[in-house]
């Protein structure tokens, strides 16, 4: 009786299904309309990620009618995040789905997903128009308007007309920030004479009923319009695997916020970033206002060598023969990347716009491709020599290290991006594979050469990357022992050890971290922090990611399907596990907090695992034994101690305090005025607030240079240098005998 009722909801299921699909592929027939539909490689790949998501990840959560509707609102929201283009009704028009997602999903049918995305193309196609029509309208900046500029918790707009409101409200502030924007530098657009114009219309007493569109055509045009209009064509163009990621990825998302499907372009991505290497031109692009843009030539790549690309210009077309060029101006900024790379020695040819060119001459540029090492991503060392002062120590009695004003002390400071490795390489057994480890190891033996006395480690906004770098890594500056323990999903658990009983660096160590450190950033300090063998500097704590994620070769799965022949399926990012402190904690969610901790504009960003949603608990597990560099204690004791003095006593401090509560003042700002003369005020005084903020805002570092205005590390420097002196001190008292010696 039970399986009789089973099969009948599962036939009334069906059935509702089938007519939503045919539904759709009526709609799907308008010849006006964008369509998007389903190949079989999509539904095989569906149902492959479905069952590996339900059966592998961590949480053992069931792909149930309650995950289903779940699934049905984050898919709307993955593709209109803010609100803007879809309606409340057209949630209600797909309503049938919400309970048979997880239904539909395991048979492979994923209609609904393409039919989502055609209406929502359909949807931002009617801004376009609406946008193209409003510009040429009148718009009153007297009026006392807001606009709410963060809407992810607003409800749908129920219908057209309050879709209309909402475009414009944001029209008038898309152009009251770019006009604002352009008076604070004259030659910007619109020129000079069409500024002037501009300002003394909307400062007139009488600066209603004006039409933006005469007033300043070109910023209408180019920065308001433009960027819409392509931003739908590049939806358009969009191909069915991609619809596929976002649907997928939806879905994974309910699980954790670190899992995904990622397709064959996005792994590829996803590689270059580990291994460091790619082959190409070596140039890297952007997409600014509908055009792509060159936004940096790297220093030893072909373009740089070549030496007729420069920043700035804009790539128009695409060939790889210098005869069948590809319009790139509508393509998304992802397929024109995916043209311009190639093998070693391979051709391509580049339709150009100079930057700045009054005329619409093209040149044609032709570049043999080459391999691009990232060294900016690559693990650097920079030598610092810090003169420490009387101002530096507080209280010189209680440290008493008998310091000479000016006294210098040499430190290195290692920084690391990511915890990188060529994963291919490694696998094939390849022992001169680059990797984090390998490039620190190398920086290390230079800092013993050079007789550096003390190093730094910047890990700040160091987002992770492979578990077994970090490992590595921390056992660099210990003898041997356990740096993490893992707890996967199936209940084993494992102990990641550093076994090679040698310490390669033994000196004064301080790891910098931020609230952006997360995943082997955070294996990495809790690590020298359990041990004692170094002290963690940073914001009020780092990212809270301590998930592990496998990756699933879906080719290896798919392979020997038919529909495969000739087609990658991509890859499922999957989290399968949690790792934990050697104390037992676990990093996630709450992260790992600095022993010594700095006031900080991101303490008010929202950011971390803390800010996500579905997001894996904190919990901890049984702690190991250890033997930590105990003498260490006393030492980093008195650092503490004198760096709280320091904080009452230098005006820094207090300046860096007040500058990040005004800043969290403005960041809680939830709406903006869209009366002309009260936004110019508030523009202003955001100004200030920001121009405050930005002198304790390192600004990005050049190749073998530091950042400027980097208040953190010349803290973490005048730190590291007392930690020298200490050691060098109790070295002496302790009359030759090594502390660094690990102690019960």
């Amino acid at each position: 009786m039970k399986s009789s009722i089973v099969n009948q909801t599962y036939l009334v299921i069906r059935c509702v299904f089938l007519f939503s699909v045919f539904c759709y592929e009526v709609s799907a027939s308008d010849e006006n309309s964008s369509t998007h539909r389903p190949g079989k490689a999509e539904r095989v790949i569906a149902k492959v990620v479905v069952k590996l998501i339900s059966k592998q990840h961590f949480s053992h959560k069931k792909f149930n009618d309650d995950l289903s509707e779940q699934l049905f609102n984050s898919y709307f929201t993955s593709l209109d995040p803010q609100k803007l283009y879809f309606l409340g009704d057209d949630l209600e028009h797909y309503s049938n789905f919400k309970l048979i997602l997880d239904d539909s999903l395991d048979h492979g049918q994923i209609e609904f997903a393409y039919s989502v995305f055609d209406t929502f193309v359909q949807r931002v196609q009617e801004r376009v128009l609406y946008i193209e029509k409003t510009l040429h309208e009148s718009f009153d900046f007297s009026q006392e308007e807001e606009l709410l500029i963060e809407r992810k918790k607003a409800a749908w707009c129920t219908n057209a007309r309050e879709l209309d409101d909402l475009w414009s409200q944001r029209l008038k502030n898309d152009f009251l920030g770019r006009l604002l924007k352009t008076q604070d530098d004259e030659k910007n657009e619109p020129k000079k004479e069409a500024l002037e114009k501009l300002k003394q219309t909307l400062e007139s007493k009488n600066y209603t009923e004006i039409k933006i569109s005469d007033l300043a055509p070109k910023i209408t045009y180019e920065k308001i319009f433009l960027p819409y209009r392509n931003y739908l064509q590049r939806l358009k163009n969009r191909d069915g695997i991609d619809i596929l990621e976002i649907f997928l990825t939806a879905l994974a998302k309910l699980y954790d916020p670190h899992s995904a499907y990622m397709a064959p372009k996005t792994k590829e991505d996803f590689d270059i970033s580990m291994k460091l290497s790619l082959e190409g031109i070596g140039a890297r692009l952007k997409e600014k206002n509908g055009e792509i843009i060159i936004s940096e030539i790297m220093v030893g790549g072909a373009a740089d060598n070549d030496g007729r690309l420069k920043e700035k210009d804009r790539i128009i077309a695409v060939s790889q023969d210098g005869v069948e060029f590809v319009d790139v101006e509508t393509m998304t900024l992802r397929n024109v990347i995916g043209l311009i790379r190639g093998p070693k020695e391979s051709h391509v040819f580049l339709k150009v716009k100079a930057n700045g060119a009054e005329s619409n001459e093209v040149r044609i540029i032709e570049i043999v491709r080459d391999i691009i090492d990232l060294k900016d991503r690559e693990a650097k060392l920079l030598k610092k020599r810090v003169i420490l002062t009387d101002a530096d120590v507080i209280d010189d009695a209680t440290i008493n290290l008998n310091l000479v004003d000016g006294e210098d002390v040499d430190i290195g400071i290692i920084t690391l991006p990511s915890f990188y490795t060529d994963f291919d390489k490694r696998g094939e057994g390849d022992g001169k594979f680059r990797s984090a480890s390998h490039d620190v190891l190398d920086l290390l033996s230079e800092v013993n050469a050079n007789e550096i006395s003390g190093v730094i480690v910047d890990l700040r906004s160091n987002r992770g990357g492979s578990l077994d770098e970090a490992v590595k890594l921390a056992g660099l500056f210990i003898d041997k022992g356990p740096i993490v323990q893992v707890k996967y999903a199936n209940g084993r658990k494992k102990i990641l050890d550093d076994t090679d009983d040698i310490t390669y660096y033994d000196g004064p160590l301080i790891v910098l971290v931020d609230r952006y450190s997360a995943s082997a950033s955070e294996i990495f300090a809790a690590a020298i922090q359990d041990y004692k063998r170094g002290l963690i500097i940073g914001d009020k704590f780092t990212y809270g990611k301590g998930t592990i994620q496998t990756l699933h070769d879906l080719d290896h799965r798919l392979k020997n399907r038919r529909v495969f022949k000739n087609q990658t399926t991509g890859t499922l990012k999957l989290t399968t596990g949690k790792f934990y402190r050697i104390n037992g904690s676990s990093t996630q969610h709450e992260g790992v907090i600095p022993d010594i901790v700095y006031p900080s504009v991101r303490d008010y960003h929202k950011t971390g695992e803390r800010s996500l949603d579905h997001v894996l608990p904190w919990d901890s597990i049984e702690s190991l034994s250890i033997e930590t560099f105990s003498a260490n204690d006393e030492l980093h004791d008195i650092l503490i101690d004198n760096v709280k003095r320091r904080k009452t006593r230098n005006s820094k401090f207090s300046e860096i305090v007040n500058a990040v509560e005004s800043y969290d003042g403005y960041k809680k700002d939830k709406f903006v005025c869209l009366n002309y003369l009260q936004r110019k005020q508030y523009e202003e005084r955001k100004k200030v607030l920001l121009d405050d903020v930005k002198r304790f805002r390192r600004k990005r570092k050049t190749k073998n240079e530091l950042s400027k205005n980097d208040w953190l590390l010349e803290e973490a420097m005048i730190n590291l240098a007392i930690l020298v002196k200490l050691h060098d001190k109790r070295i002496r008292s302790l009359s030759n005998q090594d502390i660094y010696e690990p102690k019960n």
